[in-house]
């Protein structure tokens, strides 16, 4: 996780200043206990969504995925899936 988060990081401080997209940035613990950081941080994201007018457009899991072999790749949905019902 620690990596992902390095990426994460790196990539939004690295966007080009000229960028017509935000980003929201949202770092979360205890995804071991079925997700309480995201699920805790919904309602924050709701509310600056009302507040500010915004249209979230994607998300981005950092967790790491193993893919099937070279050549392949693969998906994960549990962080996902787990963060957003």
């Amino acid at each position: 996780m620690k990596g992902g988060l390095a990426i994460g990081l790196y990539r939004l401080l690295t966007l080009p200043e000229d960028a017509e997209t935000g980003v929201a940035f949202v770092a979360v613990c205890d995804e071991e206990n079925v997700s309480a950081g995201m699920r805790g941080a919904v309602d924050v994201l709701l509310h600056l969504k009302e507040r500010f007018g915004i249209d979230y457009l994607a998300s981005h899991s950092g967790a790491a995925a193993a893919a099937g072999g070279q050549g392949s790749s693969c998906s994960i949905t549990a962080a996902s899936g787990k963060s957003f019902q």
